[in-house]
């Protein structure tokens, strides 16, 4: 018998009730808040209290059922629920394979700590932990119940939402109503246009009928219009069953990260420049992160240089010889967008480096990307306050899309991801920088959180609808 084949995403195969067991690890963490005596002073410390759970968060009982119904009438998931029904201490056997599997990962982590080659600080003390999951995977198999904890006795869960308010559940209703009227037959419509679109990375007419319609009905900015993260996580996952909805809507990537940064950052003269105009669905934007000579997941490796100087004749000559070329492509196609005015003189930052995987870059409505960067040396071990994020227009002289990347030849155009370079782009130092000097992991944190929402529940909502 299979029971899994592993690699080093942790995917599995085989067995289904692994993905079940897997995401049930957080209710079963041994070291919970850290205050448990036999946790080594490096053991991994989950910040989730499976008897204290936040509004929107299902206990393990809840989400066992919640699975279960979900995946009602297929003849796998009837397997699977007569699996959970009739052997409950198999739950409890899968959930300690997957403290094994981790165990297993901390061990090669240590492994690489040993010989030198691990990418964090901390390897060697981390991978120190394999022993103690590995330990409390053997207590895990001894405990009855299908692996939930103890004073659990919650009702299944009331299908099909949880903890969204009335308002969301109209919402809800009326997106369906939106794609299946409107977006999906669009989308047949857009591909027709793609085909015969001279700049395969322009957007189709159609989307501009699909945006008003979607103003009209009340469903535009729904990112920020809804009450709750918990309220808009359903209306990405609807969103999720059509390619176009969530572009109709504005609520599409990278768009909606960067408003909510300017919304929550922004200074009123940023929010004059570009915010409104993303709300409107006027332009679109950038989100400059990513690099190709760093493990960009881990922010504070982000190399890219952020300095502040002087504006001078010899840059000004350099940036109208830019121009002179044809600007930022050999298309120049952000070129009517317009330039953060810099004057001979002025205090700017100069901003140098090489980014990739930049989503959107190429449509020629984005007028503005947001650049993570490098902005200080690390003092006294301050990692996080090394870095900022500057406003940068697509425009300004010294921004240049290198190309289109793609996976297995596929470019994903209209929308696609560049390699963009930042040749010593100067912005105004006055009104290009997000938050302050020093913020940028707090900013590009800030962001990231509620973009995992939104990305997880829109891709749910594309496998339902698959």
């Amino acid at each position: 018998l299979v029971v899994a084949v592993l690699d080093w995403e942790l995917a599995s195969i085989g067995e289904p009730l692994a993905d079940v067991a897997y995401f049930s690890i957080m209710y079963n963490w041994p070291f919970g808040d850290g205050s448990s005596a036999s946790a080594p002073p490096s053991a991994p410390v989950l910040y989730f209290n499976p008897d204290k759970l936040p509004e929107g968060v299902l206990s393990q009982r809840q989400f066992v059922a919640a699975y279960q119904h979900y995946h009602r009438g297929s003849k796998r998931a009837a397997t699977e629920a007569w699996a959970l029904q009739q052997q409950p201490i198999n739950l409890n056997y899968h959930v300690a394979f997957s403290f094994y599997r981790l165990a297993a990962i901390l061990r090669g982590v240590a492994a690489r700590a040993a010989a030198g080659n691990a990418s964090a600080k901390n390897a060697a003390a981390v991978g120190a932990g394999a022993p103690f999951l590995a330990a409390h995977a053997v207590e895990v198999l001894k405990k009855a119940g299908g692996g939930v904890r103890s004073g659990h006795h919650e009702p299944p869960p009331p299908p099909p939402l949880y903890s969204c308010s009335v308002d969301a559940v109209r919402t809800r209703r009326r997106l369906m109503v939106f794609i299946v009227d409107k977006v999906r037959p669009a989308e047949i419509v857009a591909e027709q246009q793609y085909r015969r679109a001279a700049d395969r990375w322009a957007p189709a007419p159609v989307i501009e009928e699909l945006k008003a319609e979607a103003k009209r009905r009340r469903l535009w900015n729904l990112f920020a219009t809804q009450t709750s993260y918990v309220d808009y996580a359903h209306s990405a996952e609807i969103m999720g069953m059509a390619k176009l909805a969530s572009e109709a809507c504005n609520c599409s990537a990278p768009d909606t990260g960067n408003m909510e940064v300017l919304i929550t950052f922004g200074t009123d003269g940023q929010k004059r420049l570009y915010l409104d105009k993303l709300l409107d669905g006027r332009i679109r934007s950038a989100f400059a992160m990513t690099e190709p000579a760093v493990a960009s997941s881990d922010a504070t490796n982000i190399s890219l240089k952020i300095e502040r100087g002087v504006y001078t004749a010899a840059d000004k000559k350099r940036d109208d010889e830019w121009l002179a070329r044809g600007g930022t492509s050999s298309t120049g196609r952000h070129a009517h967008h317009a330039r953060a005015p810099v004057a001979v003189g002025d205090e700017v930052y100069f901003v140098t480096g090489r980014k990739w995987w930049i989503t959107g870059a190429g449509d020629p409505r984005c007028a503005i990307s947001l650049v993570l960067g490098r902005s200080a040396t690390c003092v006294d071990n301050a990692v996080h306050r090394q870095h900022s994020v500057v406003l940068v227009p697509m425009s300004q002289p010294g921004v240049n899309l290198v190309r289109p990347l793609s996976v297995f030849g596929y470019d994903e155009h209209p929308y696609g991801h560049f390699v963009v370079d930042y040749v010593r782009v100067a912005v105004p130092a006055a009104t290009s920088l997000i938050a302050g000097d020093g913020d940028g992991f707090r900013v590009v944190q800030g962001r990231l959180g509620p973009g995992r929402i939104h990305h997880c529940m829109r891709a749910i909502g594309a496998a339902e609808a698959c």
